[in-house]
C-alpha cells in the first residue's frame, strides 16, 4: 500500500485540484499478471472498478483510481507528486464513467485492463510512427500545467521536470507550456480543470503546437494516411 505520510501528501493534492477524492495505489499491491509493464502511472475512467479487488476495505464508491508505481519511481516524494499530477491531468482530461457498481461494469473494466497490459506488453504508445504526443496532446499538456501553477500556489513541493519528462523535437516540454500559457493561469484560476477546453487557447500556445505538428508531419512518410489523420485530429483540436 502507499505509505500513510505519502498518502496524506497525494490526498491533498488531489484536494487542491479536484472534486473528489481519488484512489491511490500502489503497483506492487497488484498482482504481478495485472500490471502495467513500464510504466510510472496510469489512471482509466473504469480503472476503479477493474480494481475494486485491491482497493478492498477502502472502496467508498465510484472515484477517480490512480497506480503509481513506487519502485521505479524512487523514494523522493516531490518525484511522486509529479507523477500524480501527471495522472491528475489524465483523469481530468476523460472524467470516470460514473455508472453504479453492476456485472456490465465490472466486465468492461475487467476487459479495459486487459486490452492496456497488452498494448504496454507490445511496447508501449510511442513508436517512429506514432507522434510523441499520443495520450498527451495540447489539451492534455494545457490542463497539467494550470494543475502544477495551482498545486504550487497552494504549497505543494513537486519535481516540476518529472511531471512530463519525455524530450523530443515533436512534443513541448512543461517549461515551454507554461511560457506560451502563464498569461491565462490567474484569470482561470477558479475553472475546474476539466473544463478548461471551453476556453478558448491562448494564440502562444496553438502556434507552439502547429509547429510541432508541422515538424513531425515532416518526419514521416508523404503518403502515409495514419499520419494524416494524427495530424488532422491534432490540429483540429487546436481550432481558436
Amino acid at each position: 500500500m502507499i505509505p500513510a505520510e505519502l498518502q496524506t501528501q497525494l490526498d491533498k493534492l488531489a484536494a487542491v485540484l479536484l472534486p473528489q477524492p481519488i484512489y491511490w495505489l500502489s503497483t506492487q499491491e497488484i498482482p504481478p499478471a495485472r500490471r502495467m509493464p513500464g510504466t510510472l502511472g496510469y489512471t482509466g475512467i473504469r480503472l476503479d472498478a477493474g480494481l475494486r479487488d485491491v482497493i478492498g476495505d477502502r472502496w467508498e464508491g465510484r472515484r477517480p483510481c490512480v497506480v503509481l508505481d513506487l519502485d521505479q519511481i524512487g523514494p523522493d516524494v516531490r518525484n511522486v507528486l509529479a507523477i500524480g499530477l501527471h495522472e491528475i491531468g489524465h483523469v481530468c482530461e476523460r472524467p470516470i464513467d460514473t455508472s453504479p457498481v453492476s456485472p456490465t461494469l465490472d466486465r468492461w473494466a475487467g476487459a479495459e485492463v486487459e486490452l492496456s497490459i497488452a498494448f504496454y506488453s507490445a511496447g508501449g504508445d510511442v513508436t517512429p510512427a506514432v507522434p510523441g504526443w499520443l495520450f498527451h496532446d495540447a489539451g492534455w499538456l494545457r490542463i497539467v500545467t494550470h494543475a502544477a501553477y495551482r498545486a504550487e500556489n497552494a504549497g505543494i513541493e513537486f519535481a516540476f521536470h518529472n511531471i512530463f519528462p519525455r524530450d523530443n523535437a515533436t512534443t513541448p516540454q512543461m517549461h515551454t507550456a507554461w511560457a506560451t500559457l502563464h498569461e491565462e493561469f490567474a484569470p482561470l484560476v477558479d475553472v475546474p480543470l476539466m473544463r478548461l477546453r471551453e476556453y478558448p487557447i491562448p494564440e502562444a500556445y496553438r502556434r507552439l503546437w502547429l509547429c510541432k505538428v508541422a515538424r513531425w508531419r515532416e518526419g514521416q512518410p508523404v503518403n502515409d494516411s495514419s499520419a494524416d489523420e494524427f495530424a488532422r485530429l491534432t490540429l483540429q483540436g487546436l481550432e481558436p
